[in-house]
């Protein structure tokens, strides 16, 4: 059993600024523990808590995930992780800018996680994929040595998505990218929907990326794909391989493609 340091909630208070994304300041109570080599800060507005075994379920998933990602792509485990847990949707969307209905959100610019209560994540069915996805994502980020590159967030969301989906891709998606003209537009979309705070747009966005990062996988391989994203660079490749993406509609591969000189 893992061992367990808790700080009482009524003898700390935190500034949420510590994990913002938006420029507002606000402050809750929070209680803070310790499992192994990972610090969770309990964020809660008196009205739920988190149920100790539940937090101990997402404590072992957290380290399944990094276990998988990392010894998959041959990079060593971070020594540590910090971690957000709110009881309030209010504290979640302050915390991420995001709809709590997404579950979990690992933020690069703070470098830690935020999760809401792990077990209405379950109760929605996307919880071992919410966590598995998050840490890929850290994944990408620590491999770049915490660079965050700006309007490249939806390359690695196609990633993401493409090898943890947390959506069905449904027919509205498929004809979202045939009404696309462009890769531009194409990407513009993804960005928009990412930044949403509405739930429904932001899972459209998701989805629109994981179609693209799949159709990548199945044309290109996985390992091609992910050096690139974590690159960060819109190659001459990528803009063709996009273009391929919309003139087929989104269907997937068949086979691979073959690999240009200039990518």
């Amino acid at each position: 059993m893992a061992q367990v340091k808790l700080k009482t909630a009524a003898v700390m208070t935190a500034v949420l600024s510590l994990f913002f994304t938006s420029p507002h300041s606000y402050s809750a109570p929070y209680q803070e523990v310790s499992l192994d080599n990972t610090r969770y800060r309990i964020f809660s507005d008196g009205h739920y808590r988190v149920v100790h075994r539940d937090l101990l379920v997402l404590h072992r998933t957290i380290g399944q995930a990094h276990i998988y990602i990392f010894n998959r792509y041959q990079v060593p485990l971070p020594p540590s992780a910090e971690v957000a847990v709110t009881t309030s949707s209010a504290i979640f969307r302050d915390i991420t800018g995001q709809s709590h209905l997404i579950g979990g959100l690992y933020l690069p610019a703070k470098r830690r996680f935020c999760f809401y209560i792990p077990g209405a994540i379950a109760n929605l069915q996307i919880f071992h994929k919410t966590v598995y996805h998050e840490v890929m994502r850290r994944f990408i980020y620590r491999v770049r040595r915490g660079e965050e590159i700006y309007g490249r967030e939806w390359m690695e969301e196609a990633f993401c998505e493409a090898r943890f989906p947390l959506y069905a891709r449904t027919e509205e998606s498929k004809k979202k990218i045939k009404s696309l003209q462009s890769c531009r537009e194409f990407r513009k979309t993804i960005r928009y929907a990412l930044k949403s705070p509405e739930f429904k747009t932001y899972r459209e966005g998701v989805i629109l990326a994981g179609l693209w990062g799949s159709w990548n996988i199945d044309a290109y391989g996985e390992k091609f794909l992910l050096e690139r994203i974590i690159r960060g660079t819109l190659t001459p490749w990528m803009s063709r391989a996009c273009e391929n993406f919309l003139k087929t509609g989104g269907r997937r591969a068949s086979k691979k493609a073959s690999l240009d000189k200039n990518r």
